[in-house]
């Protein structure tokens, strides 16, 4: 495994989840998204860090209930940074994501989007 992303529609099937400790299966939204638990836990005081603290469902997955549309767009910070992250040029999605980088306590990530506007 890369350490990339994947997202797809959640079904109601559960698929088996892997017992790779280091990787993490959670669902945003109704959407899939595969990462690692590094990538979650770059910000330990976020809600993300937190979610990991939690741990899983019966089936192995974490569920976060926010809009899944844009989190590829988180993950890509939290894995890039600041410095290398590549911010999208639309300003409801930039909008969208000072949102979530409030409701997911991630702060340096709602810094990088205010020195976008």
């Amino acid at each position: 495994w890369a350490g990339g992303s994947t997202a797809s529609k959640a079904s109601s099937s559960t698929a088996p989840v892997s017992t790779n400790r280091h990787r993490v299966e959670l669902v945003v939204g109704g959407v899939r998204f595969s990462t690692s638990r590094a990538t979650l836990k770059k910000y330990p005081d976020s809600v993300l860090a937190h979610l990991l603290d939690e741990g899983p469902g019966e089936d192995g997955v974490f569920i976060l209930d926010r809009p899944g549309k844009n989190f590829n767009l988180v993950l890509s910070f939290l894995r890039d940074g600041p410095e290398h992250w590549m911010s999208p040029s639309s300003p409801e999605i930039l909008e969208a994501l000072q949102v979530e980088a409030k409701c997911l306590r991630l702060p340096e990530f709602a810094r990088a989007l205010d020195a976008l506007s």
